[in-house]
């Protein structure tokens, strides 16, 4: 599992792992404290993963996929479809549900996807559409359960998730993969095994735990133009990744000359009788790392 912040730049930060309920704070943060509506979070979320879909992928020699389903996930594919079909990127669009079924930001997007002159074409029980677009396609894109989903997943949806792991392109996920857990990383009945997933603001406690190593490929954080840093001060995270960059302002070059003395000691407690492989490991690793004594 490969793991990147290529699109958002933490220079010197650690990178902040949230889970469900943290990443629904962030955004209410985003949306009551920064006066960012969520239909701009939207907008950023999906305009950012167009960006890196073009950047990672040669599209226009066959059409693109994109699968949508009914909620934020959804909006934000309908959104990922405009920016692509503006720029000339043939595709198709397919939803799991009907325009009566959605609202709110989902509901405006997919409107907006139709008034540029892509109708998404609706998916109920027959999938030979989808199965004759997945032949011919060069990249699919999942947008069609994000990280609320606790529940297993069941009929078309099962189908259609299943339809997509047989496709033999590379598949890129929104924000998680469909079906997979966003907190534990647990497989919801079955879930959708990317090549990449580019997942929005911050990570996902679910993308790097459980079975998610089969399921989520590489990692990109997509920024959603808020300040990121200031808003996990507030809503807190469960974790961080230490990034190269951070190893870096941590270990400063060391003189050649320099005293054990000035190198910091290690003191390791271990070693009762039989068991000594432990204490002498973590002793060896220790010089290796640099400690003086």
């Amino acid at each position: 599992m490969a793991v990147s912040a290529r699109v958002t730049d933490y220079p010197k930060r650690m990178l902040p792992i949230l889970t469900r309920e943290q990443m629904r704070a962030f955004d209410q943060h985003a949306i009551t404290q920064c006066d960012v509506p969520g239909i701009i979070l939207m907008e950023n979320a999906g305009r950012g993963a167009a960006a890196v879909l073009r950047q990672h992928y040669s599209l226009g020699r066959a059409p693109m996929v994109i699968v949508c389903g009914g909620g934020n996930n959804g909006g934000d594919g309908f959104v990922v479809a405009r920016q692509l079909l503006s720029a000339g990127v043939p595709l198709a669009v397919f939803t799991l549900v009907a325009p009566e079924g959605l609202a709110g930001d989902a509901l405006v997007n997919y409107r907006a996807l139709c008034g540029v002159g892509c109708v998404p074409i609706l998916l109920k029980g027959d999938l030979s559409p989808l199965l004759h677009a997945l032949a011919e396609a060069c990249v699919v894109v999942d947008a069609l359960l994000g990280t609320g989903i606790s529940r297993a997943v069941s009929g078309i949806w099962w189908e259609v998730i299943t339809a997509l792991n047989h496709a033999a392109v590379p598949v890129v996920a929104l924000d998680i993969p469909s079906g997979l857990d966003a907190n534990t990383g647990a497989v919801l009945g079955v879930a959708v095994r990317a090549t990449r997933t580019l997942t929005f603001g911050a990570y996902k406690r679910g993308l790097l735990q459980g079975a998610a190593r089969e399921h989520v490929g590489a990692i990109e954080v997509i920024d959603l133009g808020v300040p990121t840093a200031d808003i996990v001060k507030s809503v807190g995270a469960t974790a961080s990744i230490m990034t190269r960059a951070c190893l870096i302002a941590a270990l400063q070059p060391r003189a050649r000359a320099t005293h054990k003395y000035r190198a910091g000691n290690v003191l390791v407690l271990g070693g009762s009788p039989g068991k000594t492989g432990a204490a002498l490991l973590c002793a060896r690793a220790a010089l290796r790392a640099g400690a003086g004594m």
